[in-house]
């Protein structure tokens, strides 16, 4: 559990770079505290304890959280809108209430789990053929778990939408949250929480809030028939599917991952999980065009089913306007206090793949080989997650609390300041722990390259496929500290020898990997299955 400097704790699911404004409240993750509590941490500690949310409905576990924050404060506990706009009291008997009603959402999940079984039996595997566009494409985004608005997911996100107006000349979108950095001419149709059953079932929300979901795309979204309706799988999600089959245009699903496995591998589980991992799959048959971001993925895709002809290889990207070597860095080094050292930065969301640990490690060996350069540079660790506190309490351990800095997550917006900031920027990610296939593809790679740093990463899966070893990056071996502690080495001894390394990795960016490129690539395949016709 953190020092306690207040007696007032304002937590928040995720952060998004910024502090709370109001004098005498204690920031903390929800996470964190959750963690902290596990540990016999922090009951009862509290005067006053808020939970900050972007709706106070939009909580997949009120239960479990309701009694957490009466465990953290038992005299006042409420979880409030961000914007102020509503308060929910957490008493004892608002816990009753909740619990009361989860057992009765019980009878919705199952409802609703039974209407999506009968349509996906219903319903034909493809569309005989497409009615004509009329409008401009469909973007939903229809989570109900609200992450940080940084990082890569959010970079993503405004990458794609952006290249979708760019290339149509406009794009709808109607999404459960803001995305930051987003065209200002692209307006956001949001959906009202407020409408969406199940908050209180727990895992079977993903189940229980479909009906209201669909009723959702199907008010917001425009009448005209779309180019197409593009949206990221999510857990048990079939809002994009039923929509672009009632509208008759193709279906364009974005596949990051195995949702179920990374729910089991990476977080705690997930309930439901035979019927997420059955909705999943079907989602990939039925598509008219999976884009999956990885080779790991594409053959997944096809193992489970996908048309190998309707799956297209389609990785992160970045937008180099956006990001480019002609922003400075100074005013980051200068609130960071970095003055004239060196920086190795990482940017994570600490992540099991994500390689800090090793990080960490390989910059305590290049100190302890040579002190002379570790004195004048520091690693600097951007983001926050999971394992945010291993990393810190690691650094700690290994004498480098003044060598390592923790900066936290940084608002969308300065993301391309604070790469500025660094001299040489890092990706050091792992295998997997259980032996499957690394399937990532992370979208700060792709930032790396488009600011023309030069770049030391693991030469792992699509990292190594990009990136060629003294061409356009150092490439090392994934969890070798002592690679990765000479990479270092070489990069602090001398970085102007590697910039030809970071303006050929930019070169490589701008030629084959921008946001632009994807949906052009996108277009051309949804061609191909004559899914383009318009009025």
């Amino acid at each position: 559990m953190a020092e306690v400097t207040a007696r007032r704790l304002e937590l928040r699911a995720a952060s998004d770079g910024a502090e709370p404004a109001e004098a005498g409240w204690q920031s903390m993750l929800l996470e964190d505290a959750l963690a902290a509590l596990k540990r016999g941490q922090g009951i009862g500690r509290w005067q006053e304890v808020r939970l900050v949310l972007p709706n106070p409905y939009a909580l997949p576990s009120p239960v479990k959280t309701s009694l957490a924050l009466l465990l953290l404060s038992p005299g006042r506990a409420a979880i409030v809108a961000g914007n102020g706009s509503a308060r929910r009291a957490v008493t004892p008997l608002s816990l009753m209430a909740d619990a009361l009603r989860a057992f009765d959402r019980r009878n919705d999940v199952v409802r609703s789990r039974t209407e999506i079984m009968n349509w996906l039996a219903a319903a034909p595997m493809h569309l005989s053929e497409f009615i004509p566009a009329a409008g401009p494409p469909l973007v939903l985004r229809t989570s109900l778990w609200f992450g940080a608005k940084v990082g890569g997911a959010m970079s993503h996100a405004a990458g794609i939408i952006n290249a979708i107006r760019d290339r149509f000349g406009k794009v709808d979108l109607v999404s459960t949250d803001s995305v930051p950095e987003l065209r200002k001419d692209i307006d956001v149709r949001t959906i009202d929480l407020a409408r969406i059953e199940g908050w209180t079932s727990g895992d079977g929300l993903y189940l229980a809030a479909q009906p209201g979901l669909l009723a959702e795309a199907r008010r917001l979204a425009s009448a005209a028939a779309p180019v197409f309706v593009y949206q990221r799988c999510g857990l048990g999600d079939m809002t994009g599917l039923r929509l672009a089959r009632e509208m008759r245009r193709p279906f364009v699903l974005e596949y990051n991952g195995p949702e179920v496995w990374v729910a089991e591998k990476w977080g705690t589980g997930v309930g439901y999980a035979d019927d997420y991992q059955t909705i999943e799959t079907e989602l990939l048959r039925r598509a008219d065009i999976v884009l999956a971001v990885s080779q790991p993925l594409v053959e997944e895709a096809v193992l489970r089913g996908a048309d190998p002809g309707r799956v297209l290889l389609s990785p992160n990207a970045a937008d180099p306007s956006r990001f480019h070597p002609g922003l400075s860095g100074a005013a980051i080094r200068q609130r960071l206090g970095l003055g004239c050292q060196r920086i190795a930065m990482l940017v994570s969301s600490f992540g099991p793949w994500h390689g800090v640990e090793t990080a960490i490690s390989a910059f305590a060996a290049l100190k302890a080989r040579r002190p002379d350069l570790a004195a004048a540079a520091k690693l600097v660790l951007v983001g926050r997650g999971a394992g945010f506190e291993a990393a810190r309490l690691q650094a700690e351990r290994l004498g480098l609390s003044e060598s390592v800095l923790f900066t936290g997550p940084v608002l969308a917006e300065l993301a391309p300041e604070m790469l500025a900031a660094a001299d040489v920027l890092l990706s050091p990610q792992v295998h997997n722990e259980d032996g499957s296939l690394f399937f990532g593809s992370p979208t700060k790679l792709f930032e790396y390259m488009a600011m023309g740093k030069p770049i030391i990463a693991s030469d792992l899966a699509q990292i190594g496929d990009i990136l060629t070893h003294e061409a356009t990056a150092l490439l090392t071996q994934p969890g070798d500290v002592s690679q990765l502690s000479e990479a270092l080495e070489r990069a602090f001894s001398d970085p102007m020898a590697l910039a030809p390394m970071g303006a050929a990795a930019r070169d490589l960016l701008v030629n084959s990997h921008t946001w632009d490129a994807r949906i052009a690539a996108l277009e051309k395949a949804l061609t191909g299955i004559g899914a383009m016709q318009r009025q």
